[in-house]
């Protein structure tokens, strides 16, 4: 009896485990670049894993450059994630730097 109840245990512990094939599919690609919401500066990165958490929910690993340009790696969810045009669209700081100097050169 006691070995049914522990091969019963061990199968229903194994069979929970991964995500099932009809899980959310991911939304963005292992290469693609994307800009991370919510950071001033060091927003550029590109997806190096897809990966799930426990629940099945997609989050990436992501490498992006951080000061002094030290290459660094995390781990986002999707609802961190903007996708990078790549048409010259800065962070924050970047963007209130351009305005100021438009400012100042409409000023001269």
């Amino acid at each position: 009896m006691r070995k049914l109840i522990l091969f019963l245990l061990i199968t229903i512990g194994l069979a929970s485990c991964g995500c099932p094939d009809n899980s959310t599919p991911h939304k963005y690609e292992v290469g693609q670049d994307i800009h991370l919401k919510h950071k001033s500066s060091h927003s550029d990165a590109t997806i190096t894993k897809q990966l799930r958490d426990g629940d099945c929910n997609c989050m990436y690993e992501v490498s992006y450059y951080s000061t002094l340009n030290v290459r660094r790696h995390r781990v986002v969810t999707e609802g961190e994630i903007e996708i990078s045009d790549n048409s010259g669209d800065n962070g924050l700081i970047d963007q209130l730097k351009d305005g100021v100097i438009d400012v100042i050169k409409e000023k001269l």
